[in-house]
């Protein structure tokens, strides 16, 4: 019995098709390799800041729970993950969660202060004082906010904040007399 050329030709692609086909079953058959405990971290954190954030867009009402976890993952994070570049990123939108969605003015500043102290490189240092100072004027702590709001302005001169650190502080030394002038006027425009 005679090949014939192209018999040959056909069966060479036959068996490339072949191998091929293998190759990528068991590409595909290959079990993912299981995520690091870092990655798994960093997916809790995605998760629950997805889900979290749907709630807000969803809801009329805040789930305080989820509120919590997501708070929790990010702290466990930095605590796990210390030198992590994400670590200060993830602290920060926790002390914003405790500062403008559940009031907890101390916690936020405990959390602020920290970013400040302990990541010297983080891009968005400079609002950590900003925001400690924020946070203590919500708590009615006029001179540590205003101690605050003075280092900022005196460390980032010329930070986009720097006039809104100077207007809070003029805010705040306003007299009662002051103030009920400054919203009286402000109710008539």
């Amino acid at each position: 019995m005679e090949i014939k050329w192209q018999d040959h030709i056909h069966m060479k692609n036959l068996i490339l098709l072949v191998l091929s086909i293998s190759f990528m079953w068991s590409c595909y058959n290959k079990e993912k390799q299981p995520l690091s405990k870092k990655q798994q971290a960093r997916h809790r954190v995605d998760s629950l800041e997805n889900l979290f954030a749907q709630s807000l867009q969803n809801s009329e009402k805040l789930d305080i729970k989820l509120a919590m976890y997501t708070i929790q993952a990010y702290e466990y994070y930095a605590a796990d993950y210390p030198q992590d570049a994400n670590s200060p990123l993830y602290l920060s939108k926790a002390a914003q969660n405790y500062h403008n969605i559940l009031l907890d003015y101390k916690k936020a500043i405990k959390i602020y202060e920290h970013i400040y102290n302990h990541y010297p490189q983080y891009n968005n240092r400079s609002m950590m004082l900003f925001l400690q100072g924020s946070a203590y004027h919500e708590l009615q702590d006029t001179t540590n906010a205003i101690n605050k709001l003075k280092l900022f302005i005196k460390s980032y001169p010329g930070h986009d904040f720097a006039d809104d650190a100077e207007g809070l502080i003029r805010f705040m030394r306003l007299s009662e007399e002051e103030l009920d002038e400054f919203f009286g006027k402000k109710k008539m425009q």
